[in-house]
């Protein structure tokens, strides 16, 4: 059995500073000029019901059992089962708080094995199940869009900065 909980603030525009900026070859007052006009739209920054932490929540089980029927045969068992739980994943740090939402993953099988031995034969007889499931939930999407704002770099060079993407705002969509 193995669980773990991963928990990371998301990167986005709205929490990065001059340093991240630079990084990312954006200008500050090109960021500042973005989020302003974004605003200007009536887009909010933070809605409320998107979380601000990036959490990823992990478990896993294996499990085997042998058992000896006789000293001819030989039964295994095994199941192994992995689940993961995603928030708030996907943000990016040229962007908003886009591309958030859930997501859920589901996976395992089952394996029953027979060996006999007859002198010097074996027969292995093996038969096995396997599942998956994945399903990832949005939040409130809006219709794609570009914005483009260009500033100077400190070299002089002009400097365009195109975010495209789904933009996401409100609380999670119920289905």
């Amino acid at each position: 059995m193995e669980a773990s909980r991963k928990v990371n603030p998301i990167a986005t525009l709205l929490v990065s500073d001059s340093t991240t900026n630079a990084r990312l070859g954006i200008a500050n007052d090109t960021a500042a000029r973005f989020l302003n006009t974004v605003a200007a739209l009536g887009i909010p920054l933070q809605p409320v019901g998107i979380p601000d932490e990036q959490t990823l929540d992990r478990a896993s089980f294996l499990g085997r059992i042998d058992f000896v029927v006789s000293d001819a045969n030989h039964l295994t068992l095994r199941a192994d089962v992995a689940a993961s739980r995603g928030l708030g994943s996907r943000g990016s740090p040229r962007g908003l708080l886009q591309n958030l939402g859930k997501s859920m993953r589901h996976n395992g099988g089952l394996l029953a094995a027979m060996t006999t031995q007859a002198g010097s034969v074996t027969n292995d007889a093996r038969v096995t199940a396997q599942f998956a499931t994945r399903r990832e939930v949005g939040y409130v999407e809006l219709p794609r869009g570009r914005v483009f704002i260009s500033s100077a770099t400190p070299f002089r060079i002009p400097f365009v900065l195109s975010l495209q993407g789904r933009v996401t705002v409100g609380r999670p969509a119920h289905r």
